[in-house]
């Protein structure tokens, strides 16, 4: 390495280092945990046992991938900052395009951070609405409810063993705000599993996106009247998901695939019109479930065009 090469890593990477860009921490930020549970809360009944962990997850975020042109000015006023100064004399023309390239990498991801920084902060205001501890139980007992209320869990477990073992049914549940805040999206990841063996029977994941938010309401939407809507979001979504949880092993003629192939399908809610692509399963009442191209299922409000 140079002399010039080593002044200009001086001059322009270091200052990225010491700006918070250590590449081993640009991730960390995105981990905003709500409820932390050393062991997964497991109940019992029927032919299956239920288990809600909520520790292994992201269980509350803001998404940040909506704004581009947000991340890239961000990116671009770094990049300047630091680029400002000429680079020392003598240097060759190689050693300043590498230098450029490693510092503008390292502006890039420290960009990506700042804007989960920002998205963390927007979060703060629902995460200390419901980070009380009566309300961890609160919400592990709705999620507990709604999957075994109708029977979802064991019918589920019966369809994939033909009531030959005990199944273990963990769900890791996770809460993501759109960028605006106006749309509440619950993820539960789902594994059923032998309980004896361990050998997993199935795996895949449920989201549902709640009805937009009117424009400009955010944070105090989802936390007014102690976190009102939230929680009523999060019941419809447990509701929906175990419903959608059957719909994989029903045979009833009513959940057959309305189109068996999957299809770029259009649609518009109050948020505007959008494009999901996948073999639409129900449309009903204002709700579209299809299942989209990785398998995953997806229930998401809007009227199709």
């Amino acid at each position: 390495m140079s002399a010039n090469f080593r002044r200009m890593v001086s001059q322009f990477v270091v200052p990225a280092l010491l700006s918070g860009c250590l590449l081993s921490g640009c991730n960390e930020i995105r981990h905003d945990y709500l409820i932390r549970q050393h062991e997964p809360a497991t109940w019992s009944g029927g032919p299956s046992l239920l288990q809600i962990d909520t520790d292994v997850a992201d269980f509350v975020s803001v998404s940040v991938h909506e704004d581009p042109a947000a991340r890239a000015a961000m990116s671009q006023t770094l990049t300047t900052a630091y680029q400002s100064a000429p680079p020392p004399a003598g240097a060759g023309a190689g050693e300043v395009a590498a230098a450029y390239l490693i510092t503008t990498y390292l502006f890039k991801a420290k960009a990506d951070s700042d804007m989960y920084g920002v998205a963390r902060d927007k979060a703060l205001g629902l995460m200390s609405a419901v980070t009380a501890e009566q309300r961890q139980e609160r919400i592990a007992t709705l999620l507990r409810d709604r999957l075994q209320s109708n029977k979802a869990i064991d019918f589920v477990s019966e369809a994939i063993t033909n009531d030959c073992c005990v199944t273990t049914t963990r769900v890791v549940p996770q809460i993501q705000l759109s960028n605006d805040l106006r749309i509440c999206e619950v993820k539960l990841n789902v594994t059923i599993s032998s309980t004896a063996t361990g050998d997993v029977q199935y795996r895949n994941s449920l989201v549902y996106a709640s009805d937009p938010a009117s424009p400009g309401a955010g944070m105090a939407y989802w936390t007014a009247n102690d976190a009102e809507r939230f929680y009523g979001t999060l019941d419809a979504a447990f509701i929906e998901m175990a419903r959608m949880l059957e719909m994989e092993f029903a045979v009833d003629e009513q959940v057959v695939p309305i189109r068996r192939q999957a299809e770029t399908l259009r649609y518009r809610n109050e948020a505007g019109t959008f494009y999901e692509r996948g073999t639409l399963l129900w449309h009903s009442q204002g709700r579209i479930v299809l299942r989209d191209l990785r398998g995953n299922l997806r229930s998401f409000s809007g009227e199709l065009l």
